[in-house]
């Protein structure tokens, strides 16, 4: 069922709500309530856009009286503005539904009655809940929020933990990267945030022991060379990692680069490094364990050119020619 401004779309056995463009008023949630199938829960609610008008409350008590096999799984909010009631009232009903899988707050924003001690007492509801992705993006969860995380990480079931953009003080950072060390955490995005090049790298290193993290996003954290020298031999001794993403990075050199994959050589487990962006090497080496066993004709599998139409133009063997001659070498020895 589709009205222009809000859809609610029944899957399967369960029903998603989605609401977009809107101020929400009283009207709007007798309106979305009449869409919906009494007999099927909801398990997915997502806002985008609106502004909430302290109305957050009449959604959320709608989306409780239709929890029946199972309670709601999945919330998220885009582009909002929070005010201190209509937080209070989410904080409220993450507490009590209890069935909660996955939040995500994206370039979200706290008004004067809201701040981010808000976002800390959200943080210390959720433990020992069955909680396993919570993603913010562009949202500045502040020091109370970012402290409230580091305790909380070790209570919780987290699987996915993205903090992209987030304006995340180094310190704070240090102190969420140290507390996934022991954590179920396989996916880690810290983007956007900076890490230095002596403390954060040290505490990426921590993160890198746990035997669970299969992908790290370090996209734009102002790394240098120096900082991912000393994250090297953590990853060489990682047991988890799949994929390393450090995009963005434009201090990184070349040389770091090269020094990097000379040091970690075979692994057992990592499959993709992402350099889009270091020193300008547009490139992505990928199946990094298989690469000395490809050959030119498999090239492709292993290298992905940011200019497409000269790769298709000229082919891979030529553009690889037209890289640096340190690794344009060090390529093709792993290749042949």
């Amino acid at each position: 069922m589709v009205t222009n401004r809000y859809t609610v779309h029944r899957v399967d056995d369960v029903q998603e709500i989605n609401i977009k463009n809107l101020v929400i008023e009283a009207n709007i949630v007798d309106a979305i309530r009449k869409l919906l199938e009494p007999n099927y829960p909801i398990d997915l609610l997502f806002i985008r856009n609106c502004d909430l008008n302290g109305n957050l409350c009449g959604i959320l008590d709608m989306v409780r009286s239709f929890q029946f096999t199972h309670g709601i799984r999945h919330i998220e909010f885009q582009h909002i503005s929070f005010g201190h009631e209509d937080f209070t009232h989410f904080i409220s009903f993450v507490r009590s539904v209890g069935t909660v899988e996955h939040i995500s707050i994206q370039w979200c924003v706290w008004n004067n009655s809201c701040s981010d001690q808000a976002i800390a007492r959200m943080i210390s509801v959720l433990h020992g809940t069955r909680l396993e992705g919570l993603h913010f993006d562009a949202t500045d969860i502040g020091p109370f929020g970012s402290e409230a995380l580091a305790d909380a990480i070790p209570h919780m079931n987290l699987k996915l933990l993205r903090l992209s953009y987030c304006n995340i003080a180094i310190r704070n950072m240090c102190k969420i990267l140290k507390a996934v060390k022991g954590s179920n955490i396989g996916l880690l995005d810290i983007s956007g945030n900076s890490i230095g090049n002596f403390l954060g790298p040290k505490a990426v290193c921590v993160a890198l022991q746990n035997p669970n993290l299969n992908v790290l996003h370090l996209r734009e954290c102002s790394l240098n060379s120096r900082g991912l020298g000393l994250i090297v031999p953590a990853i060489s001794k990682s047991i988890g990692i799949k994929m390393l993403s450090l995009c963005g990075n434009t201090d990184i050199q070349f040389d770091a680069i090269a020094n990097m994959l000379n040091a970690i050589g075979y692994h057992p487990t990592l499959k993709e490094i992402n350099a889009v962006g270091c020193d300008r090497l547009y490139l992505t080496i990928v199946d990094f364990v298989n690469t000395r066993l490809i050959r030119w004709a498999r090239a492709r599998r292993i290298i992905t050119m940011l200019s497409a139409r000269v790769v298709k133009r000229i082919g891979y063997k030529s553009y690889l020619s037209m890289l640096p001659t340190e690794l344009f070498r060090m390529l093709f020895r792993m290749l042949k």
